[in-house]
């Protein structure tokens, strides 16, 4: 089995929303919703990756942040091991610089999104 190794990054606005992205037609599980972030690559550390990919992908520069939560999910084909991290403190207002939809949506809202399994 295919195993990804991957973060994703929680970003909360003044009132407590959180961030969200629509994957892509051309990402595994397109159309739904799921934490920014994206795959390690190389010999980079998890918080490099983090850091990196929400920089990538909403033209953020993270200041800092906290190791959330470690799980693994499977899938028919392939097993996510994923990092989730809380971005504390980070400059510049996040954009869907790769053309991905974006979001800001309480706890209470996430229900009208289709999430990935991963933020269930």
């Amino acid at each position: 089995m295919k195993i990804i190794k991957a973060v994703v990054g929680v970003l909360r606005d003044e009132s407590g929303k959180l961030l969200i992205a629509k994957r892509q037609d051309h990402q595994f599980m397109a159309g739904f919703w799921e934490l920014p972030g994206g795959k390690i690559e190389g010999d980079e550390t998890t918080e490099q990756t983090i850091i990196r990919e929400l920089n990538e992908e909403l033209g953020i520069k993270v200041n800092a942040l906290s190791l959330h939560q470690t799980m693994q999910y499977t899938y028919t084909d392939r097993m996510v091991e994923l990092c989730i991290y809380n971005i504390d403190q980070y400059q510049n207002t996040p954009l869907g610089i790769e053309g991905q939809q974006i979001a800001w949506v309480s706890i209470q809202e996430l229900h009208n999104y289709q999430l990935l399994p991963t933020m269930k």
